[in-house]
């Protein structure tokens, strides 16, 4: 016995529905393909930020080089730098969710500000109103501890 809709309003629903999720699923599926360690050594900014889109943040490096910050928090757990020369260059990406890069945020002095501007979007992000503070967190591995 073969199925059939209760009426053909119904149907059409249905398939755009099912059409819109295939979509969706193919549009994730090439948005996972851009990866900042995908990037080749030498390409243009231009050519970084039409691959991986706009960074969360940039930050000025020594002798005009330049480093850009992509973050895949809340649902990932990776932030990566991404570093160019002084010709707007790339030359490396590097994971900073890390003990040593976390001390460069200086407890009760760094802003929210400063540790996005570092770290990009957050996990996380908390208002304490009894405190009077924020806090925000960055999901990361961390194996040995």
């Amino acid at each position: 016995m073969r199925y059939r809709p209760l009426n053909k309003k119904f149907a059409t629903q249905t398939r755009s529905l099912r059409v819109a999720l295939a979509a969706f699923a193919l549009a994730g599926l090439l948005a996972a393909c851009a990866h900042p360690t995908s990037v080749q050594i030498g390409a243009p900014a231009q050519t970084v930020a039409e691959t991986l889109g706009a960074p969360d943040s940039k930050l000025a490096a020594e002798n005009g080089t330049s480093i850009w910050v992509y973050s895949a928090q809340a649902v990932g757990r990776e932030v990566y730098w991404v570093y160019f020369d002084e010709k707007h260059r790339f030359v490396k990406t590097e994971e900073v969710l890390n003990e040593a890069h976390f001390a460069l945020v200086r407890p009760g002095q760094s802003t929210i500000a400063e540790v996005q501007k570092l770290f990009g979007k957050p996990a996380r992000h908390y208002t304490l109103h009894l405190l009077g503070e924020e806090a925000v967190i960055y999901r990361y591995l961390n194996f040995f501890g």
